[in-house]
């Protein structure tokens, strides 16, 4: 209203998805430690936001390959960190072991902090070394996610 434009909220909503949904950027290293540890490991990707959003993501990226299963906050129906989102996503993975899992992730508070709620090992990406809050306190810390295939052989 303030700059005279008359739009559709729900086709500017819609334009904007479709606009996030195109394209994609890798941290450092981060590709090349997917496809080393998708060679070891069975590997699932949790995520929040919409549906639509993540696969374009995904797709444009080229990583449904690595991934045995994509969790989609939207489609699973309860966002990270609630330990409903955990349970509904190990419910899907056949024989899946708690103790033989690990969330990554570079949020302290869906990643790390849902992985904690979930009972599971966490292990959090700080590429800028900031500090933990006391509340949420991950299992391993890394700066980059080249560093993890070492860490996951480090520690079994």
């Amino acid at each position: 209203e303030e700059m005279g434009i008359t739009v559709e909220p729900v086709s500017v909503a819609r334009a904007y998805e479709n606009n996030l949904s195109i394209g994609h950027y890798f941290l450092p290293g981060a590709e090349e430690a997917v496809e080393r540890l998708s060679k070891k490991y069975k590997l699932y990707l949790a995520s929040n936001g919409t549906a639509s959003v993540q696969k374009g993501r995904m797709t444009s990226a080229n990583l449904y390959r690595f991934f045995e299963k994509v969790f989609v906050s939207q489609e699973i129906g309860h966002n990270k960190p609630a330990k409903a989102y955990f349970d509904a996503c190990f419910a899907q993975i056949p024989n899946f072991d708690p103790a033989k899992a690990m969330i990554v992730g570079d949020s302290l508070s869906s990643d790390i902090l849902g992985g904690i709620n979930a009972g599971i090992k966490t292990c959090w990406v700080n590429p800028n070394g900031k500090t933990a809050p006391a509340h949420i306190k991950p299992d391993y810390e890394i700066r980059a996610l080249a560093e993890l295939p070492e860490l996951l052989e480090r520690i079994g």
